[in-house]
């Protein structure tokens, strides 16, 4: 058993061989805590000293979550401005898409796809006329639900008559050329 404490103090005393961040602050924190335990510090040192590698594992794992729980919230800040913008074009291409004729519907439909890709970043169809302050779960995510299945019917029709425009306009290409020829 002394000889399992011995390779965990070495492994401990190297920092570059852990080589994360994290990793670093974990066996920094139960450096500290065996330093205040030599120290006199009204823990008690035996335990300190005698810590088994699995419970410096528990403690490791401990400090990763709590880094991890810190950075989830980074990361939702930082992803909110975006969100926010993205959402503005969608309702943007929803309005212009009569004084566009339809060209519109090309980001609609990217929208649609980068959903499934980034879906931190692009909203749910009918999420984007919701305000922001009832975007949490509430009474508008209903709203939103219907808005949404109406707005995904609509799209489905609309890139219909897209396609039949775009397969008739190239018949009729196809119509000319073999007429001339």
């Amino acid at each position: 058993m002394a000889n399992v404490n011995n390779i965990d103090n070495r492994i401990l005393a190297y920092p570059n061989i852990v080589n994360d961040g994290e990793e670093r602050g974990a066996a920094r924190e139960l450096r500290e805590n065996k330093n205040r335990a030599r120290n006199g510090v009204e823990e008690s040192a035996s335990e300190e000293e005698n810590l088994s590698l699995r419970q410096r594992v528990f403690a490791f794992k401990r400090a990763m979550k709590k880094n991890e729980d810190k950075g989830e919230g980074i990361k939702a800040k930082a992803e909110a401005p975006i969100k926010m913008g993205t959402n503005y074009l969608l309702r943007g291409a929803w309005i212009n898409l009569l004084p566009s004729w339809g060209f519109s519907l090309i980001w609609i439909n990217i929208h649609v796809f980068m959903r499934f890709v980034i879906p931190e970043i692009f909203c749910k169809l009918g999420r984007e006329w919701m305000p922001k302050s009832a975007q949490a779960a509430g009474p508008g995510e209903t709203a939103s639900k219907t808005i949404g299945i109406g707005e995904v019917i609509a799209l489905f029709f609309l890139d219909l008559i897209a396609w039949v425009f775009i397969f008739s306009a190239f018949a009729l290409v196809v119509m000319i050329v073999d007429f001339l020829s």
